[in-house]
């Protein structure tokens, strides 16, 4: 009778054992996974953030119309004489 408990125990834990180790292995493969997706996410939010930056201080150079017309000498003496616009 005991031998045939242990024979039963002995499936049982080598059944146990290989349930283990495919969740076990499964588990690991999906964090790797995670972790990859989530490091090329990281990636992605910085880099659309430098061109966000960028776009940003494009469109602020090309808008800065106050440093334009007082650079230019035609709009910066006809402004000067009427109003306080360029000091």
């Amino acid at each position: 009778m005991d031998e045939i408990l242990l024979r039963q125990l002995v499936r049982q834990l080598k059944i146990l054992n290989i349930w283990i180790t495919v969740f076990g292995s499964l588990v690991l493969i999906v964090l790797i996974i995670l972790g990859v997706l989530i490091f090329k996410m990281v990636m992605f939010v910085h880099a659309t953030e430098q061109r966000l930056a960028d776009i940003q201080t494009k469109t602020a150079q090309t808008l800065d119309l106050q440093s334009k017309i007082c650079k230019s000498d035609t709009l910066s003496s006809l402004l000067n004489k009427s109003t306080d616009y360029c000091k």
